[in-house]
């Protein structure tokens, strides 16, 4: 194996784990949220539900049967995305937390 395949394949390797790192760690998003505000409330079942998701691919890519089942659908793909999703939403996070502030303000 020449240099640059190894090269590529320790490269994917680390982005697979750390992306794999990212999907199982959503607390983080929870944090500083508040759970009763109108913006917050949203916020935690989008949160619950993409960690619902999340597991649910992982369960399937374990549970599954290429025998029984036929060809593996594309999870990793399917991970990739949902790491993109993570992604966008710790960006989206600070603002949710600005707004949900000033909604706890006002209650």
């Amino acid at each position: 194996m020449d240099t640059n395949k190894l090269h590529s394949l320790i490269k994917q390797t680390v982005n697979e784990e750390l992306l794999r790192e990212g999907l199982t760690d959503l607390e983080i998003l929870h944090n500083n949220v508040s759970s009763s505000t109108m913006v917050g409330k949203p916020w935690f079942r989008l949160i619950q539900s993409l960690e619902s998701v999340i597991d649910e691919v992982k369960d399937f890519s374990t549970m599954y049967s290429s025998r029984i089942h036929g060809p593996l659908p594309n999870t990793h793909e399917t991970s990739k995305k949902l790491g993109e999703i993570v992604r966008l939403l710790m960006e989206i996070k600070p603002t949710i937390i600005s707004i949900d502030d000033i909604q706890k303000k006002d209650i």
